[in-house]
């Protein structure tokens, strides 16, 4: 037999369910919206630097590594070409200097010869040269220079002046000049020359 419910009092009814509060976003007033964008800007500036910070710095460390290699392996090349012994360089007022040019462009014998004579070398021939002459395995030499193997020194001296020059030892020559031979337009002296001890290149 079921209970009869409606006797029950009025206290024993069961509550409504209560109604969800609503949330009241608080309302912005115009510093705080204007402290919030300059919040977000220097966020964005700073980000934006350190950005470019880290890709200047990858910039300079892939330029330094590069050139270290780059120098790394010149100085190898430069090593394996030589053909001599270490040596100081004769000082260019002992040191006579014949320029041939055999390159089409006229005058740069004369052209170079002058230039040795402002760094005070003694100029003799200057010409050009359509003779025989052993070219050099490597197609970037612009000159070939050319003395006694007891003018070492000398040449030395002369090859640390011209940019891309290999030297040919001549047991042959009886003059005791140094003779350059110019494959290819040179337009001017190294501007800087090492005085330092070395090795002749003569590859």
């Amino acid at each position: 037999m079921r209970p009869d419910l409606s006797s029950l009092p009025e206290e024993f009814t069961a509550p409504a369910p209560a109604k969800p509060v609503k949330r009241v976003k608080p309302v912005e007033t115009p510093e705080e919206r204007a402290e919030r964008y300059r919040r977000k800007r220097r966020a964005q500036f700073v980000g934006v630097i350190v950005f470019s910070t880290l890709v200047l710095v990858a910039v300079i460390a892939a330029v330094v590594i590069s050139q270290f290699s780059s120098n790394r392996g010149a100085s190898s090349q430069s090593q394996q070409n030589t053909c001599s012994a270490p040596m100081k360089p004769a000082e260019p007022s002992g040191v006579t200097v014949n320029v041939y040019n055999m390159t089409t462009k006229p005058g740069m014998a004369t052209d170079i010869g002058d230039q040795f004579t402002k760094r005070e070398f003694k100029v003799g021939t200057v010409g050009n040269y359509s003779g025989p002459l052993t070219r050099p395995g490597r197609t970037s030499v612009r000159a070939v220079i050319k003395a006694r193997p007891d003018r070492e020194a000398q040449a030395l001296a002369v090859q640390r002046q011209l940019p891309d020059a290999v030297f040919q030892a001549d047991p042959t020559m009886k003059s005791a000049s140094v003779d350059v031979y110019l494959l290819d337009q040179v337009p001017e002296l190294n501007k800087t020359v090492d005085s330092s001890e070395g090795a002749l290149v003569c590859r």
